[in-house]
């Protein structure tokens, strides 16, 4: 919920995006097991950035053989692809189902101990300047993209020249092209192997932002170099045949119906190029369908004309019925409500005990259990994008408990015993097909704090 456009200081407004506040929770989905590594937020290379330190392997559990390559074919179906387009920069959002799979990465991660770690991609190795401005990369030699030619540092270049340069945000449509570029200085080739992207300001975060384990993972990504920069007659010819460095290329693309991939044998993360796994497919094809209507779906799980597909809860029984399971990915999905106005003195919420109130008295354990499937399904967990599955994560982050006690007496505290003096506080909420249940989200929490604090809600 987006808690609180304030109309006078007798009356409070809400705004339901999610299902509970920032300020009260957040949850990372998935206690259940997945075959495909959790999707974290990466922290930047080297630990020791005022001595420049390079990034190194981490030391992971060999696989003593490539994987059996299985000759059938893998069918996803999804909802949407999104814009469908590879080279994001004048689409914005893309698909995640193709999109980290067809582009090669600068930056990518392994697994230690059941841990996901940053480690070095196409770039061997990364250094942040003991200023925090300059990020230099350093190109791994041997790297092929789809079409058999070799990665190069003027592709690299290029590439983030194209993504995130300077002038890119006279062009660019994604949130992040547009925060890097409007704090970029410069982006060089400053070695046969090297590029270094240098800001206006410290960026020690940078090297998250183009490493593969980022939430858009759009400014990592290496394509070949064009001729222009910025230039959509390129870009739409580029998207009729489109090359990356992922273990996957594409060979047949029917917008918003098919997208058809073969694996890539040839894909640089793999043993024999000196890395401790294989990231290459163990089936040879893919085809990434979009189909809209969840029904049909579900039957095509059920009739085995597709192996995954994206479904919600409500569906849950028929595919299990079916045979099929649900699993729960372990990334984080965040509920939040941001009070607005709460800066002004004449408003409750600019007291912080009436943030903090607010959040004792809301009960996610019983929000999950009733409206989300419970823990097996989901965790009350960390904070915002900060989960069990993030780099980083400590148990300190997580959400305060349901405390109704505590909740009464902070109130008090704040001057508003009971609920009196409060005001009225208005939940407005909106039906949306991506998170179920946030009228029924919204209910839950408005009967919380009118039971536990006395609030008119």
């Amino acid at each position: 919920m987006r808690l609180v456009e304030h109309i006078t200081d007798k009356l409070h407004r809400v705004r339901a995006l999610g299902a509970v506040t920032v300020l009260l929770w957040a949850v990372a989905c998935g206690a259940a097991a997945t075959a495909t590594p959790p999707a974290a937020t990466a922290v930047p290379g080297p630990a020791n950035v005022s001595q420049a330190t390079p990034t190194a392997m981490p030391q992971t559990t060999p696989i003593s053989a490539p994987p059996v390559v299985n000759p059938g074919k893998m069918t996803l179906m999804v909802n949407t692809s999104n814009t469908e387009l590879f080279d994001a920069t004048f689409g914005g959002t893309v698909g995640k189902e193709y999109h980290k799979a067809f582009h090669g990465f600068l930056i990518t991660w392994e697994l230690k101990d059941g841990i996901m770690v940053t480690v070095p991609g196409i770039a061997s190795k990364w250094e942040l300047s003991n200023d925090g401005k300059t990020t230099t990369v350093t190109i791994r030699k041997g790297v092929k993209f789809h079409d058999g030619t070799e990665v190069t540092a003027e592709d690299v270049l290029w590439s983030f020249r194209q993504l995130i340069g300077p002038q890119a945000r006279d062009y660019c449509k994604s949130s992040v092209c547009v925060g890097r570029s409007t704090i970029m200085d410069r982006i060089e080739q400053t070695g046969p192997d090297q590029v270094s992207v240098i800001h206006k300001v410290p960026s020690f975060e940078f090297p998250n932002y183009i490493s593969e384990n980022a939430g858009g993972a759009q400014a990592g990504v290496v394509m070949p170099k064009r001729p222009t920069l910025g230039d959509q007659a390129s870009a739409a010819a580029y998207e009729r045949n489109p090359v990356g460095a992922g273990p996957i290329k594409l060979v047949k693309h029917v917008p918003l119906e098919l997208m058809a991939f073969e694996r890539f044998n040839d894909h640089y993360y793999q043993l024999k190029n000196g890395f401790p796994t294989d990231k290459r497919l163990s089936f040879s094809l893919l085809d990434l369908r979009v189909v809209p209507e969840e029904a049909t779906r579900v039957a095509s799980l059920r009739a085995g004309e597709a192996d995954i597909a994206r479904v919600s809860l409500a569906t849950r029984k028929q595919v299990e019925a079916g045979g099929g399971r649900l699993v729960f990915s372990p990334e984080a999905v965040a509920f939040e409500s941001l009070m607005r106005g709460c800066w002004k003195p004449q408003f409750p919420c600019h007291d912080k005990r009436v943030r903090q109130a607010l959040s004792y008295a809301t009960n996610r354990e019983l929000m999950r259990d009733t409206l989300y499937g419970g823990p097996a399904v989901m965790q009350v967990k960390g904070w915002w994008v900060v989960t069990p599955s993030t780099i980083g994560y400590t148990p300190e982050l997580d959400p305060w408990p349901f405390d109704p006690a505590k909740a009464r007496q902070l109130l008090a505290e704040a001057g508003y015993p009971g609920g009196q003096g409060f005001g009225k506080l208005i939940i407005n909420v909106y039906e949306d097909t991506l998170i179920p249940s946030l009228p029924e989200s919204a209910q839950l929490a408005a009967d919380l704090w009118k039971r536990e604090l006395g609030l008119d809600v």
